[in-house]
C-alpha cells in the first residue's frame, strides 16, 4: 500500500513538473497576444502586431463614422465623430502585457493567463482637435440660442390686439464646449452618442400680462373648452389653429363689439386655411375651412358666461355627431362668411381681453377683465321638441329581390332647445334670461331596397 502511495506521488509530481515545463515553453513559444488580453472590448487571444494595427485602423475607422448629438430644448445638431478625432490607439501595448520584466517574471506572467485566467481590458487613448471643438461649440451657441421677444400692442383692421410674448433661449459657450467634448468621449468609448446641454430661459419684457395690466385687465372672468382630436383630423386642427390665431389677444374696449367673421377674415387657402368638413345643404361635405365653427361656438359659450351682451349668433341647421363631439343643442355657433357671423357686444365699462389656447386635446377660451363679475353665470337648455327620423326606402333596380336592405344613412335627430343664461349670487337666482330657440332640421334615414320590398319590408331584416 505504501509503494503504491509513493508511485502515485511520484506520479503527481512528474506530471506537476511536466505541465510547468510545458507552460514555460508555451510561454517562449507563444508568439500573439496572450488570452484574455482586450482592447476596447475587443479580445486579442493569438493576435500578432499586424494583426493588432489592422484591428485598432478598423476600430478607428468604424468609430469615425459615428454622430455625436447635441440637444437643447428646442433645438437639435449633430457631428461626425470623424470631425474631431486625431488618435485613437491602446493605451499599453498588448502584446508586451505579460512579458515584461526578466525570465522568471515573464513566467510567472505566462501562467497568470494560461493557467489563472488573468484577463485585462487595456484602455484606449483618445486624442480630439481642441480647436476645431470649440470652433464647432461656438457655432451650436449660435444656432442654439433663441432671441427673446417681447409681446406689443398692434392694430389688425379696427381691432387692436396684445401679441404673446416669446422667452429666449441662452447658452454659453463654456457648456457647450464641455458638453462637445464629454458626448465625443463617451461615443467612442462607450456608444453613448446623445447630451443635453443645459439652456437658461430668457423672459422677455414687457410680457402680455405687463400690458394687459396697464389696460386693467387682470382678472379671468370666464373660460370654455371644446375637446380636439388632433390624431384624425389634421386638416381640421390646422383650421382651428389659423382661427384661433387670429382672436388671440383681441381687447374689446367699453361697447366695442366682436365680430368673428371680421376678427378671422375669409377662410381662403391663400388664409393658411385647409379643406374640412362643413355642413352645406344639409350635407356634410368638404369645403376650404371647415371645422372653424368650433372655434366660434367654443367663443360663443365663453361670452355667454362672461356675460357678454350676444347680439347676432346662428345655430346650424343640422346637429350632425361631430357638433355633439364639442357642444349640445342650444349653445352652437354657426359661421359662415358674408352671411352667418358671430357678435356680441362688451356692456361692461372696462377692456375686455380675449386669450386662446390650442393644444392636441382641447381647445379652450378666455376672457379677462378689470375685475370679476360679482355674480356667477351659468347656461341651461330647455329641450321643447326630439324630432326622430323616419325610414325612407330608395328601391334600387339593381339589387336582387332577396337582397339584405342596406342602410344608406343613418339619418340625424331634429331638436327645438330654449337655452337660458342664469345669474345667481349668494345662492340666489337673479336673473334667468332667455337667450334664443334654436332649430335644427331633422334628416330621415335612408334605406336602399331591392324592387318589390316595400310590400313587404315587414318580413325583411336592415341590414
Amino acid at each position: 500500500m505504501k509503494r503504491l502511495v509513493l508511485e502515485i506521488s511520484v506520479l503527481l509530481i512528474f506530471a506537476s513538473i511536466t505541465y510547468y515545463l510545458w507552460m514555460v515553453y508555451k510561454a517562449i513559444e507563444w508568439q500573439g497576444v496572450y488570452p484574455g488580453v482586450r482592447v476596447a472590448g475587443f479580445e486579442l487571444a493569438g493576435f500578432s502586431r499586424e494583426q493588432i494595427n489592422v484591428l485598432i485602423k478598423l476600430l478607428k475607422m468604424r468609430i469615425a463614422d459615428r454622430r455625436v448629438f447635441l440637444y437643447s430644448d428646442s433645438r437639435v445638431v449633430s457631428f461626425k465623430v470623424s470631425d474631431f478625432l486625431l488618435e485613437f490607439m491602446p493605451e499599453e501595448d498588448p502584446l508586451s502585457e505579460g512579458r515584461q520584466g526578466g525570465f522568471k517574471a515573464r513566467i510567472k506572467g505566462a501562467f497568470s493567463y494560461f493557467w489563472k485566467g488573468k484577463e485585462k481590458d487595456i484602455s484606449v487613448l483618445v486624442s480630439l482637435d481642441l480647436e476645431k471643438i470649440e470652433e464647432a461649440a461656438k457655432k451650436v451657441v449660435e444656432f442654439f440660442n433663441v432671441r427673446a421677444i417681447p409681446a406689443v400692442v398692434y392694430r389688425r383692421g379696427s381691432n387692436r390686439f396684445v401679441s404673446r410674448e416669446l422667452n429666449g433661449l441662452e447658452t454659453d459657450l463654456y457648456s457647450v464646449s464641455l458638453a462637445l467634448k464629454e458626448v465625443l468621449k463617451s461615443c467612442i468609448l462607450k456608444g453613448e452618442c446623445t447630451r443635453k446641454v443645459d439652456s437658461k430661459v430668457v423672459v422677455p419684457h414687457p410680457t402680455r400680462s405687463e400690458i394687459l395690466d396697464n389696460y386693467g385687465v387682470k382678472y379671468m372672468v370666464a373660460s370654455y373648452e371644446t375637446p380636439v382630436n388632433s390624431f384624425i383630423e389634421s386638416n381640421r386642427v390646422q383650421n382651428l389653429k389659423v382661427a384661433v390665431d387670429k382672436i388671440d389677444g383681441l381687447m374689446l374696449f367699453p361697447f366695442d363689439e366682436f365680430s368673428f367673421n371680421r376678427v378671422v377674415g375669409p377662410r381662403t387657402l391663400e388664409a393658411g386655411f385647409k379643406e374640412g368638413k362643413s355642413i352645406i345643404g344639409g350635407k356634410l361635405v368638404k369645403s376650404v375651412g371647415g371645422g372653424v365653427c368650433q372655434v366660434a361656438t367654443t367663443v360663443y359659450d365663453a361670452a355667454f358666461l362672461a356675460d357678454m351682451d350676444i347680439t347676432e349668433r346662428w345655430n346650424h341647421s343640422i346637429f350632425f355627431p361631430s357638433i355633439a363631439k364639442y357642444s349640445k343643442p342650444g349653445f352652437d355657433a354657426a359661421v359662415v362668411y358674408g352671411y352667418k357671423d358671430l357678435k356680441f357686444r362688451n356692456n361692461k365699462p372696462y377692456t375686455v381681453a380675449i386669450l386662446t389656447d390650442l393644444n392636441v386635446k382641447r381647445l379652450r377660451v378666455e376672457f379677462w377683465a378689470e375685475k370679476l363679475l360679482p355674480y356667477s353665470v351659468t347656461e341651461e337648455v330647455e329641450i321643447k321638441a326630439v324630432l326622430n327620423p323616419r325610414v325612407k326606402y330608395v328601391v334600387d333596380e339593381l339589387l336582387a329581390a332577396n337582397a339584405t336592405p342596406e342602410v344608406v344613412d343613418e339619418g340625424v335627430k331634429g331638436y327645438i332647445a330654449r337655452t337660458f343664461r342664469i345669474k345667481i349670487k349668494d345662492g340666489r337666482v337673479l336673473q334667468k334670461e332667455e337667450m334664443g330657440l334654436s332649430r335644427y332640421r331633422v334628416v330621415d334615414r335612408v334605406v336602399k331596397v331591392p324592387p318589390g320590398y316595400a310590400k313587404n319590408k315587414t318580413k325583411n331584416k336592415i341590414r
